[in-house]
């Protein structure tokens, strides 16, 4: 035998020894006992404990573990189960591969003590041997999971479930959710080690709304992070209520070695007006972390939260720590009224207070200005002062007038178990309101349950209150208000009251009187009011109250007197009340008592009467109500033998459970009558139904109706032979349905069903069905304008359902039969027939999608297919970004439509329009294409009296174009035509040009005036601004007419008492025309006594309809003018226009009348407004006998006749000045005391030989004529001495004579007789202001 070498025992043993290594391995890993030896052995050897109650399985494959415990320095894990499933061969091709890991049972007790020292901000670096292995759990799963740090409250998760794998140094969890009772979060996320970074999608869904919020969702999204900001990032969070976004927040954020940043975040709401915007960084230091902050609000309204609407913007800025941090903050509202307001204030605290001063305001168009201090170290406290000035009231009303000054103090005390205690002061200072001093001020403090208030007070206008007094004694109130408008906007009437109040030992009492007469409040009204109630402390607390109104009136609905009576004690009290209308009654009875916060009694009595009869209580009804329940016993009422209503109820408030149940037989419609305005009822309706409040705002319903009778409103009737709806609802589901005959053979039947319980809000899923047979529109009067008529009768179906998310499908056909519209209007009627009329549509998803063909008997027929971007999604609009399709052809017959659109524009209009257009694009821009084309059109234009004939127009829609390529109309011997080029973004047009020519077309047709005009213009603007070039030849004008005369009107200073003065309106579009218009040869004037022809050129200039600018002149090529016997040829005569406003012109004439070698007449200078008349001769010669050569063709003799005539032409042609002058000069010629035109026009005779003076208003007629041309007189007269005066008087037409005479007989006394065809004589009596 061979002796075996060193070697081979080397070998042996190795191999000896490896097999047993291995056998130990083997016993480790596939035995229970192996892992358990592993386990207890690794926790020996660890710092921390370790401990398993129980081991099963092995660690080859699966390991479940019973009762871990392990125990680190400052941290404690239990696991009561700990369950490992894994693949270890795995290993070998280095991965980790975990099948599942599950734990159940975990707590964490977290003692680690507060840090010292600032966190070092660092991202996790991982060992180089974990970059070496890939991982992957393919199941974890971890159950009744708490965390607590040292002695706070636990945190517990209910489960988290999650994949997990680690490839590349990049850590990813899929499919992770996690609940906990505060609510649940899943998602995705995945973070590098390698390079930084962080992503994360995650929904989370809070157990109780947030704001209303059900569900939010973050994003995280990677950054580019280097130097010092390794990490940085995105963040997105979303907030929505079922489908609906409130909230989205966008920002930036990075890490560095000692801080966390925040840039460019964004806070919107979306449908919500206003954004916030925030940068930021939180700092770690030794002493305490830091906070950098600034938010600013822009164009914020807070309408859904305030119910009020805003416009916020401001800055909020935050620098510091709790120890120590200062700010400031601005915030404005740009709003109207009394809600424009501004703040400003700097604040500086610490963790035990704040302090803001200054702080500012601007309020109601004055300055608010104050501070105000907090403190929260023992118990809180707040003291502070505000003082305003010039505060204007009528930013609140504008009835309210005045200014406002005051000065006020405030504190506010509570410390431990001491009650709160505060104090108020302040004063009105220099105070006005509608016109009058307002006076007033408040002294008052308080402490636990007592107010001391030693002064409350407030006088002005119209009313004087007053308070003063403890309320643990007695607090009095007084009011006197003579106008409660001054008071109480929106409010009338007079008010008077006393009262008091007191609350001690936790018991009220108290006592109040008023009375008002003739109150109104915001469009209720009450003739008189009386209140008179007590409340006292003795047994049983005794009450008596007292209140009536009458002839109230509400919203068109009057009560005679309303009466409400209670007397007895809080434990027993009757109550009774009446009820008085217009033929209708109602009385009221109950006995009660109010005990333990619950009053409870009977109805005893509650009976009326109304115009179809009367009512009653057929038993006694009780009822209790509380706080926490509400509950009625079956009340009944019945009228006849046939009419029954009875009414029950029992709720529990909070929360709300319970039923409410009604039935009613033979109720007569005709008992809402007086209660409707436009309509009016007759018939009768039998039903029942009951609704059921179950806990978790669960309902029930179940009921039904039916009834039959006539509806009458706006003079149409519609008699019902039979409707039924019906109701039913549940945690199953809701079914309602309606059936409805007419006696006209129409039908409307619908059902609509869901399997969703039935709630306070819309299903979330449902189906509807309706059909509609013969339906006559006369039901849709009452929603008509008065004016409007719409006949026909309707059929139809339609079928829908009701999707989760708000969303729906709905589809249907409708025809109409005998279809017809009346409008009549005080200047025109519109009548439209239809012979037929269809539709049919499909609404789902985004698209609203349909069908609609109309022919009618005398205008023709149209067919339109259309695809609208109207999502069926309720709340329902137009969504702008969304596809649009759709097209038009029809065949369009004009026969008065146009007429009854615009009286007394347009008359007689007719024509034929033919349309082919197809709408593409988006509803925002929609590309329109197609033609329109208009022919044999025409009509009267009776504001020009012109008529228009065959008109016709061809326009081309391009997208956004449309180009009319002609336009033509012909009136009287000429025509217009026309293009014109239009350019539209959206719906609206936004540009537009072109051009406008013609020859000889008529524009004006009336007797007194005619013009034809030849234009050459060309035009361009937007809807802001038209631009407007070219020449305006007018070959004929003819102006006829006689002098108009008008009332004349008051000056323009003149102020109108009690009229509103129009506020002058600005015309919104800017005018820039510049346009020439020149006078053909046929343009003649003949008016007032002047026939002349003019020629010439304007150059006008228009920025505003009413700033016209002009330059250029008119010429007079030959003409005269003939007044009061007068004849002179107009020798030159222009109008000069230098650049100035039309109506300004410079005028220059020369009007002349020729006498052998002498020429006499008359030159014009000066403007329209104030004319300079002259005589002109030559030879020269004095006035006198230059206006006789005009009127007789000679020089002035002694005839007094002739005279006058020289006179009268003096007042037509020169100023009331110079004529005055003339006559004088005439008088004294002639030695007379008196030379004029007496009675007929311009007579000026009168008693006493004074002028009476015109108080007629203007624009009325006089209660005494003037006498007529025929009663013209001519009268001289003078004064042969100072006392006596003679005078005679001879008709121009008649021949009659008038001989008077006038004495003073003593200084105020003078008789006059005057013989004639009447003879008299008159005393009178003369008085005389200085």
């Amino acid at each position: 035998m061979k002796r075996p070498t060193p070697k081979s025992l080397v070998a042996a043993v190795a191999i000896t020894l490896a097999g047993a290594a291995l056998a130990a391995l083997v016993w480790v890993v596939a035995t229970t006992e192996g892992a358990r030896w592993l386990l207890g052995t690794a926790g020996s050897l660890s710092e921390g404990s370790f401990s398993v109650q129980k081991v099963e399985g092995r660690i080859a494959d699966r390991l479940l573990l019973t009762g871990v415990r392990i125990g680190l320095s400052q941290q404690k894990l239990e696991f009561g189960s700990l369950e490992l499933r894994w693949k270890p061969l795995l290993l070998l091709s280095g991965t980790v591969a975990i099948q599942e890991l599950t734990a159940s049972g975990v707590r964490i007790q977290d003692n680690t003590p507060p840090a010292n020292k600032p966190p070092i901000l660092a991202w996790p670096r991982v060992p180089q041997v974990a970059q070496q292995f890939d991982g992957i759990i393919t199941r974890l799963q971890v159950t009744d999971l708490s965390y607590r740090r040292r002695q706070e409250q636990p945190v517990p998760v209910t489960s988290i479930a999650a994949s997990v794998t680690w490839r590349d140094s990049l850590l990813a969890i899929s499919d992770l959710t996690a609940a906990a009772p505060s609510g649940r979060i899943s998602g995705v996320v995945s973070a590098g080690f390698r390079q930084p970074s962080l992503t994360a999608d995650l929904a989370v869904a809070p157990a109780h709304r947030l704001a209303e919020m059900d569900r939010f969702l973050l994003k995280v999204g990677r950054g580019n992070g280097t130097g010092p900001e390794p990490f940085t990032g995105t963040v997105a969070i979303t907030g929505t209520a079922g489908t609906r976004k409130l909230l989205e927040l966008t920002g930036d954020v990075s890490m560095a070695h000692n801080a966390f940043n925040l840039r460019r975040v964004r806070l919107t709401s979306p449908g919500q007006k206003g954004l916030l915007t925030a940068d930021g960084s939180l700092t770690f230091t030794a002493r305490e972390s830091a906070l950098s902050l600034q938010v600013t609000a822009a164009g914020l309204d807070l309408a859904p939260q305030l119910n009020v609407p805003t416009n916020l913007s401001g800055t909020l800025r935050f620098a510091g720590g709790l120890d120590s941090y200062r700010g400031d903050v601005t915030l404005t509202n740009r709003a109207q009224g009394w809600r424009a307001a501004s703040v400003s204030a700097t604040y500086r605290g610490t963790r035990d207070g704040i302090k803001l001063a200054p702080l500012n305001a601007r309020f109601l168009d004055g300055s608010l200005a104050g501070n105000l201090d907090m403190n929260w170290r023992d118990g809180f406290a707040m003291r502070g002062a505000i003082n305003g000035r010039n505060l204007n009231p009528a930013r609140i009303a504008p009835d309210w007038k005045g200014r406002a000054n005051f000065n006020a103090t405030g504190t506010l005390a509570w410390s431990g178990k001491a009650p709160l205690t505060g104090s108020v002061s302040g004063v009105l200072l220099e105070s006005r309101l509608h016109g009058q001093a307002l006076t007033g001020g408040v002294q008052a403090g308080f402490a636990e349950n007592n107010l001391n208030l030693s002064r409350l007070a407030l006088q002005g206008k119209g009313f004087d209150l007053h308070a003063s007094g403890e309320l643990n004694r007695r607090l009095a109130v007084t009011a006197r208000i003579t106008d409660l408008s001054r008071l109480v906007p929106g409010a009338a009437g007079t008010l008077q009251a006393d009262g008091w109040v007191r609350w001690r030992e936790r018991h009220l009492s108290g006592a109040v009187a008023g009375t008002g007469s003739k109150l109104v409040w915001h469009g209720a009204r009450a003739a008189a009011a009386t209140l008179i109630a007590r409340l006292e402390e003795g047994a049983g607390y005794p009450l008596h109250a007292s209140v009536s109104l009458r002839d109230a009136v509400y919203d068109g609905y009057a009560l005679g007197a309303v009466t409400l009576n209670a007397d007895g004690t809080l434990p027993h009290h009757a109550v009774s009340a009446t009820l008085h209308s217009a033929g209708s009654e109602a009385r009221l009875n109950l006995a009660a008592g109010y005990n333990s916060g619950v009053w409870m009694g009977e109805i005893t009595r509650l009976a009326g009467r109304d115009r179809s009869g009367p009512w009653n209580l057929t038993a006694p009804a009780t009822f209790a109500v509380s706080a926490e329940k509400f509950s009625l016993s079956p009340l009944a009422l019945t009228a006849g033998t046939a009419e029954r209503l009875e009414v029950a109820s029992d709720l529990a408030l909070n929360p709300l459970s319970g039923q409410v149940r009604a039935k009613w037989a033979g109720l007569n419609l005709a008992r809402a009558n007086p209660y409707l305005k436009d309509m009016q009822f007759t018939g009768n309706s039998n039903g029942t139904v009951r609704l059921g409040f179950l806990p978790g705002k669960r309902l029930t319903l179940a009921g039904s109706a039916s009834g039959s009778g006539t509806f009458t409103g706006q003079g149409t009737s519609i008699t019902v032979l039979r409707s039924q709806v019906t109701l039913d609802g549940s945690e199953q589901g809701v079914r309602a349905g309606m059936d409805l005959s007419t006696a006209n053979g129409g039908r409307l039947k619908g059902v609509f069903s869901s399997s969703a319980p039935l709630r306070l809000a819309m299903p979330e899923k449902g189906e509807l069905t309706a059909q509609l047979s013969g339906i006559d529109l006369a039901l849709l009067k009452p929603w008509l304008p008065r004016d409007t008529v719409l006949a026909g009768h309707i059929t139809g179906r339609m079928n829908g359902i009701l999707l989760p998310g708000q969303r729906f499908e709905l589809t249907g056909t409708a025809a109409l039969s005998g279809g017809a519209l009346h409008r009549t209007r005080p200047d025109g009627e519109l009548n439209l027939t239809f012979n037929a009329a269809e539709a049919s549509w499909n609404w789902r998803g985004a698209t609203l999608a349909g069908t609609l063909a109309l022919t009618m008997a005398d205008h023709g027929q149209a067919r339109a297919n259309f695809q609208l971007p109207v999502p069926a999604r309720f709340p329902v609009a137009v969504d702008p970004q969304g596809p649009l399709r759709a097209s038009l052809t029809g065949q369009f017959q004009e026969k008065g439509i146009i007429t009854a659109l615009f009286p007394g524009l347009v008359q007689e209009s007719s024509g034929e329009l033919a349309a082919e257009l197809a709408i593409n694009g988006t509803w925002e821009t929609p590309q329109i294409g197609g033609t329109l084309k208009l022919a044999k059109a025409g009509a009267y234009l009776p504001t020009a009296g012109v008529h228009l004939k065959d008109v016709q127009l061809a326009a081309r829609l391009e997208k956004n174009l449309i180009r009319i390529d002609t336009f033509r109309a012909v009136s009287g011997p000429g025509h217009v035509e026309g293009t014109a080029l239009l350019t539209l973004a959206g719906w609206r047009v936004v540009g537009y040009q072109g051009t406008i020519t013609g020859e000889n077309f008529q524009t004006v047709y009336f007797p007194e005036l005619q013009i034809l005009s030849t234009p050459k213009l060309t035009f361009t603007g937007t809807p802001q601004k038209i631009t407007l070039r070219g020449e305006l030849r007018l070959p004929e004008l003819h102006i006829v007419g006689a002098p108009s005369r008008s009332a004349i009107a008051p000056s323009s200073d003149v102020i109108m008492e009690g009229r509103a003065v129009p506020v002058a309106k600005a015309s919104p579009l800017v005018l820039d025309a510049q346009v020439r218009v020149l006078l053909g040869d046929k343009v003649f004037v003949k008016v007032a006594g002047i026939d002349a022809q003019l020629g010439g050129a304007l150059d006008l200039s228009l920025t505003r309809l009413d700033s016209i600018t002009s330059r250029g002149e008119i010429k007079v090529a030959k003409g005269r003018y003939r007044t009061y016997g007068v004849n002179l040829e107009i020798v030159r005569g222009r109008l000069f226009f230098a650049g100035g406003p039309i109506n300004r012109p410079s005028l220059d004439f020369l009007a002349l009348r020729t006498i052998g070698d002498v020429r006499a007449g008359v030159t014009v200078a000066g403007t329209l407004q104030k004319p300079v008349t002259k005589l002109y001769s030559e030879p020269a010669m004095p006035d006198v006998d230059v206006l006789a050569y005009i009127v007789l063709g000679h020089p002035l003799g002694s005839n007094s006749q002739q005279a006058s005539l020289v006179a009268q032409a003096a007042g037509a042609l020169l100023t009331s000045g110079q004529a005055g002058t003339l006559q004088e000069q005439i008088k004294n010629h002639l030695g007379l005391s008196t030379l004029e035109i007496q009675g007929g026009v311009g007579g000026t005779a009168s008693p006493m030989g004074y002028k009476p003076l015109q108080v007629t208003p203007p624009g009325t007629i006089p209660a005494t004529q003037q006498p007529g041309v025929t009663e013209t007189m001519l009268t001289v007269g003078k004064y042969l001495t100072p006392q006596l005066y003679i005078s005679y008087g001879k008709s121009l037409f008649t021949g009659s004579n008038l001989f008077l005479l006038r004495y003073d007989i003593f200084k105020q006394w003078q008789i006059e007789t005057q013989t004639g065809t009447e003879s008299g004589a008159d005393l009178f009596y003369k008085l005389e202001f200085k």
